[in-house]
């Protein structure tokens, strides 16, 4: 075992997940087109590290030689800030996240022109979602 995470998934009850050394290197070694597009991107580390999404981005981003900007303010208001001022080209979030993000950048109009990869995982995206991003142009 070369990593222990716990998941409450959707019931609430933590569960133990062992995660092996062979696990993380079939999953890094099929992530091989993931990490070609990504190579020396920019990329905004929203979740705590502890969290699984956090180290998927921290594997993936080193394989790519990816700058990594870490925050640890959740805001919608700020994430947008940090992507404007920070050039951020990538972003793993749940789709709630996304939403939020939308809905602040559709008050504050800040400059997201930089983004070219947006990753999600944990539940499915809403087709509407991913349409209201294609309509500003993400």
């Amino acid at each position: 075992t070369a990593l222990l995470m716990f998941t409450s998934g959707t019931t609430g009850n933590p569960k133990r997940c062992m995660i092996t050394h062979g696990g993380i290197y079939r999953y890094v070694k099929k992530s091989n087109s993931s990490i070609a597009r990504m190579k020396g991107l920019r990329f905004l580390a929203c979740h705590p590290i502890y969290h699984t999404s956090a180290l998927i981005c921290i594997m993936l981003g080193t394989f790519a030689e990816t700058t990594f900007v870490f925050t640890k303010d959740q805001d919608p208001v700020h994430m947008l800030k940090v992507i404007e001022e920070e050039k951020i080209q990538t972003v793993m979030a749940l789709p709630v996240f996304y939403t939020y993000l939308l809905e602040a950048w559709e008050k504050h109009q800040t400059d997201l022109s930089s983004l070219v990869i947006l990753m999600t995982g944990g539940t499915k995206v809403p087709s509407s979602l991913i349409s209201r991003y294609l309509d500003i142009g993400i």
